[in-house]
Formats: structure tokens, C-alpha cells, sequence
């Protein structure tokens, strides 16, 4: 039987606080999204190093063939007279290589982990809670300034923009997803407090407008329920989701109708939605939809 690793923590930590990064922007602009970013990257590099994964001698293929995929893209573009090959594009793609080569090791070995420890947990919680009341400040600031629901994070000139945000919160949301699995039978308090931060993510991405954001968190919701199902058990079980889509929902509705930011922001997710769904019905338009399309055929045809 595989040893439990005794610097799970660091993995927890690494994968939170590069997602929370974003967050942290609102906090202390440019300067603290790189720290956070840059101490969740050491994080997870210290992981990979200090653990028994490293052993695991897959991760010299895995990185010698990433290295060789993006070899061949950045001459793909430089052929095609593209300009990809800036510096923080670099940076990135050498980044992905290492978070590729840490995801593959992490699926080869998923019993070696242990759960985090309670202290970790409520550190997650605290940086959750703190990038959403400054998430909402600011949002509440540049309404204030525009008179208006716009989709704008406020951060475009440093690259921040609503759909990494969405994203972000939704991939944030699943990590207190599985916390409050992990922890449910140990602790009613980590549980609760789980599943207030995870309405809290909601709440952004609602702020967002993002459809896609939401309808993924539905499906992983919907997907996550089925594969748990005891058919010895499924009226109650059925019964116990509904009741707990009805409850977050009716806890959604009250806090859109006490908060003029939350109202306007759903007032143009609803009308997202509304065009989404007149696009799908074939009675309607939808000019996100219609420019993703743009980009899709645009990018195939000069493949």
C-alpha cells in the first residue's frame, strides 16, 4: 500500500492560490496577482520535487514531449507570420508545460494523497471570502461610474477580463465542491462553510454574466449527482438534490433582490440567456455566439 504524502498541503495550496490569483488582483492590483501566481507555481513545483511523484520516472516522456508540442506550435506561428512568439507567451507555454507534467503525474497517482489539513482548509475559505467582498467593491465602484451593467472587470489594461473571472470562480467552486465532500462526515462547520462560499462564487459569476461558466457548474452538478446515485436510495437522494437546487436558488434570488449590483448583472444574464436560447430555437441572435463561431472558422481555415 502507497505511504500517504506528507506535503499534500503544498499541492492544495499551489492549485488554489494560482486560480485565487486572479481574485487577488482586486485586492492589490498586478502586484499581488503575481505574487499569489508566482507562490502558487513554487507551491506546486516544491510538490513535485519533495514527493515520491518524482520517482515516477513518466514525468521525463511527459515533459520531453510537451516541450516538442510547443516547440511546434511557436514555429507554426512564426511560419505563418504570427505574433505569438513575445516573451510572456514563452512564459506561459513553459508554465503549462509544468502544469501538464504535474497533472499527469498527480492522475497516475491519486492514492497517495491525504486529505489537507483544517488549518489549510480555512486559509482556502479566508482568500475565497476576500476575493469576493473585493471582487464586489470594485464592481459596485465601476457601476456606480457607468451607470450601467456592462460586462467590464475593470482590470482589461492588465489583462484581467469577465470570463477568466467566471472560469476562475467556477473552477474555485469545485475545489469547495470536493472540500465540502471531504470534510462533510469530519466537521458540519467546514461543510456549511463550504457550501456558503461556493453561493459566493456563484454570486461572481453571476456578476460576470458568463452562460457557459454556469451551465458547466450545472452539468458537473448534474454529472457528479448521477454517478453517486444508491438506486436502493434514489427517491431520496432525488429529492435531496431538488431540495438543494430550491433552497441555493431561493438564497440567489434574495441576495439579486438586495443588491442593485447582483440585479443589474442578472438583468443582463437573463437577457444573455434569452438570446442564447432564441439562437438555439432558430427564432433569434446571438452576437457572442455568431464571434466564437468567427473565431473558430477563422483559426481551421488557416490551419
Amino acid at each position: 500500500m502507497k505511504d500517504k504524502v506528507n506535503v499534500t498541503n503544498n499541492l492544495y495550496l499551489g492549485l488554489f492560490l494560482m486560480l485565487w490569483s486572479i481574485n487577488g488582483y482586486f485586492i492589490g492590483g498586478n502586484i499581488l496577482k503575481y505574487a499569489i501566481l508566482f507562490s502558487g507555481l513554487l507551491l506546486l513545483y516544491s510538490y513535485f520535487v519533495k514527493k515520491s511523484l518524482i520517482k515516477d520516472k513518466i514525468w521525463v516522456e511527459i515533459t520531453i514531449f510537451s516541450v516538442f508540442y510547443f516547440a511546434i506550435l511557436i514555429l507554426k506561428a512564426f511560419l505563418q507570420n504570427q505574433n505569438t512568439t513575445t516573451v510572456t507567451i514563452i512564459i506561459f507555454g513553459l508554465i503549462n508545460i509544468l502544469l501538464f507534467t504535474v497533472g499527469v503525474l498527480i492522475s497516475r497517482n491519486l492514492a497517495t494523497f491525504s486529505k489537507p489539513s483544517k488549518g489549510v482548509v480555512l486559509f482556502l475559505f479566508l482568500l475565497t471570502i476576500l476575493g469576493v467582498v473585493f471582487f464586489f467593491i470594485s464592481q459596485s465602484i465601476l457601476q456606480n461610474q457607468s451607470f450601467s451593467a456592462n460586462r467590464s472587470s475593470g482590470g482589461e489594461e492588465d489583462g484581467i477580463n469577465v470570463i477568466g473571472i467566471a472560469y476562475t470562480n467556477a473552477l474555485i467552486f469545485i475545489i469547495l465542491f470536493v472540500v465540502s465532500k471531504t470534510l462533510k462526515s469530519q466537521s458540519k462547520f467546514y461543510y456549511y462553510s463550504s457550501i456558503f462560499l461556493m453561493l459566493c462564487t456563484i454570486f461572481v459569476i453571476i456578476q460576470t454574466q458568463s452562460r457557459g461558466a454556469l451551465i458547466y457548474l450545472f452539468l458537473i452538478f448534474v454529472i457528479s449527482s448521477i454517478s453517486k446515485l444508491n438506486y436502493r436510495k434514489i427517491s431520496s437522494q432525488v429529492m435531496k438534490a431538488f431540495g438543494l437546487i430550491i433552497g441555493s436558488g431561493l438564497l440567489i434570488f434574495i441576495a439579486i433582490k438586495f443588491s442593485p449590483t447582483l440585479e443589474k448583472s442578472y438583468e443582463g444574464l437573463s437577457k444573455r440567456m434569452e438570446d442564447l436560447a432564441g439562437l438555439v430555437q432558430g427564432t433569434g441572435q446571438d452576437r457572442s455566439t455568431e464571434e466564437r463561431e468567427e473565431k473558430y472558422s477563422d483559426f481551421f481555415f488557416k490551419l
